[in-house]
């Protein structure tokens, strides 16, 4: 079996849940047997300009590399829009959203209806705003299909699934996509994107919410759940040491509460200042992980910004804290769930995120809240509770070791590879 997982962005670092899924699961369908290539573009890190106007720098060469054991191909973007068309792009498609009524906030059918409806023009400046468009990418597509039983394609809300799911199309050559769906952010909501999920022979949401949604779609998109996992090199005893994480950061024997994610708006790290601040007892930190992406100030004592970390560093966090908080509003899965498990930790998510709240069994292996009130009870609750707390994460243990594993995703996904090559004239 051979097959071409095509991505916009490819690292070897963790810089985003999406670059560590994607890494991860390429080298974990190559540990069972699966010749797997990747096709990419030669950027690090877009540039956004506006909304819908993003720029594709060409941070890497060009050319062919093995990076972390993957041979990845690296192509040039050919087109990324100027600051002024990205900035006219975006003003017609808000202006556009403002007269609809789009926004955060809106159930998921009611965000595609829209996007459905809305006239195609608007896709195309999504697409062309967003990127990436690499030609010579495409062209080493089609030059070189016959190397290749089956695509992988991924991710929303970029242009490239689109582009890959029709020249595959064309070429005959079964294609998979890899959706890492947000269902209520109104940025995945374009029609294109529901078109080609359609157009696609399977589509792979993470969790059973984002393949309900997709079942009501009018386009008959195919669905197989597969998933995430969890790098399984730090769950032996001994490994992992929040002792030597607190030590690095001068945060003594204070109770660390910690938040995992990108620090932007839709991760709601605003929740979680507030739910900490909220917490009578003084003593208790809030631990921030991941980068800074808004650059918005926290001026709260009880706060610790640490930026992103390596794994190493990353996984001694875990070991450190009393408690996991993801506030996040838009997930595809939420993958900092198991892990956080994985080190028999408690959890605590955002009911109102459905792909969170599909996940965590309330009361069984987590705690479900919205506001930072909630929340702030549910900490204080922990934490006079250690015995529960402690339920709760072993709980959440015991359901990664059974069936959130890379391998486990793995499985699954070269399931479907065979089921699509097997089925391809």
């Amino acid at each position: 079996m051979r097959a071409l997982h095509v991505f916009p962005l490819f690292s070897t670092d963790r810089t985003s849940g999406a670059a560590h899924y994607q890494l991860s699961l390429t080298r974990a369908i190559q540990d069972r047997g699966v010749s797997v290539e990747v096709f990419t573009t030669t950027t690090e890190a877009f540039d956004p300009s506006a909304a819908f106007g993003l720029r594709w720098p060409g941070q890497r060469a060009p050319g062919v590399s093995r990076e972390a054991g993957v041979v990845v191909h690296r192509f040039p973007v050919s087109f990324s829009p100027s600051p002024r068309l990205g900035r006219i792009f975006s003003r017609a498609i808000l202006e556009r959203w403002l007269r609809e009524g789009t926004g955060a906030g809106l159930p998921p059918a009611e965000l595609q209806s829209r996007a459905l409806s809305r006239p195609r023009i608007f896709d195309l400046m999504a697409s062309l705003g967003r990127g990436p468009l690499s030609l010579s990418l495409l062209r080493a597509l089609i030059r070189e299909r016959q190397r290749f039983d089956v695509i992988l394609v991924g991710y929303l809300p970029f242009a490239l699934v689109e582009q890959v799911v029709s020249v595959a199309g064309w070429l005959g050559k079964p294609v998979a996509v890899l959706p890492l769906f947000h269902a209520a952010d109104p940025y995945h909501h374009f029609g294109s994107f529901l078109r080609a999920l359609g157009r696609a022979d399977r589509v792979l949401p993470l969790s059973e919410f984002a393949a309900g949604f997709f079942e009501t779609c009018p386009s008959s998109i195919r669905t197989t759940v597969v998933g995430a996992g969890v790098d399984t090199s730090y769950l032996s005893p001994g490994v992992a040491s929040g002792k030597r994480f607190r030590d690095r950061h001068g945060l003594g024997d204070a109770p660390i509460v910690l938040q995992v994610g990108r620090k932007e708006q839709g991760k709601r790290w605003d929740l979680a200042v507030e739910a900490i601040e909220r917490i009578t007892n003084p003593e208790v930190l809030l631990v921030l992980v991941g980068e800074d992406i808004d650059g918005v100030p926290i001026s709260s004592p009880r706060v610790r910004a640490l930026g992103p970390l390596d794994d190493r560093d990353l996984h001694d966090a875990y070991d450190a804290c009393s408690v996991l908080l993801h506030p996040s509003e838009n997930e595809s899965f939420g993958m900092v769930l198991l892990e956080a498990w994985s080190h028999g930790r408690p959890v605590i998510g955002r009911r109102s995120c459905g792909a969170v709240a599909s996940i965590i069994q309330e009361g069984r292996d987590g705690l479900l809240c919205d506001r930072a009130a909630e929340m702030a009870e549910a900490i204080e609750d922990l934490l006079r509770d250690p015995h529960r707390a402690r339920l709760l994460g072993e709980a959440g243990r015991s359901r990664v070791r059974e069936g959130f594993t890379w391998d486990a995703v793995a499985s699954k996904v070269e399931a479907v590879y065979d089921e699509l090559v097997a089925g391809a004239p």
